[in-house]
């Protein structure tokens, strides 16, 4: 799928949410914030790259977390999506890719998928040293649209 053709899939996407048109940053991102789920959409090397924030990881996780974390990882790597940390605010992240033939139905689909997930990650992974709520710290790891 060409970058023209992401440009009006999130047209059509944005239409289904009732936002009007959703639009690409000039680093090919949409930010929405669906729940109070944090989600990133980035179009990269023709693929959509979608972002959930989870949460916080501590500065210093214990053992029991960590394994937590990796048992997470396996069950969603399974399903196509992984885990990821981005270091600079120590924000745990579910990712999903998708291929450039992928459909406004599937992508809706998928879309839901991740923020299902992210919010039962959210349940799940509690810990109390994660326990961070979401601040404005948090909010500009992503900038964009908002939904």
């Amino acid at each position: 799928m060409s970058q023209q053709s992401w440009q009006q899939l999130f047209v059509l996407m944005g239409e289904q949410f009732g936002l009007g048109a959703l639009t690409l940053d000039e680093d090919n991102c949409c930010v929405l914030k669906i729940d109070e789920i944090l989600v990133n959409l980035q179009i990269s090397n023709d693929h959509l790259i979608m972002v959930g924030l989870i949460t916080q990881i501590p500065q210093n996780p214990d053992s029991q977390f960590l394994e937590d974390l990796l048992a997470t990882n396996l069950y969603w790597g399974a399903a196509g999506c992984s885990l990821a940390l981005e270091p600079n605010h120590r924000a745990l992240l579910l990712q999903d890719k998708l291929t450039p033939d992928t459909d406004l139905p599937t992508v809706l689909q998928r879309l839901e998928n991740l923020v299902n997930a992210v919010e039962q990650l959210q349940t799940s992974l509690t810990h109390e040293k994660s326990q961070v709520p979401p601040t404005e710290q948090n909010n500009k790891l992503f900038s964009g649209q908002r939904a």
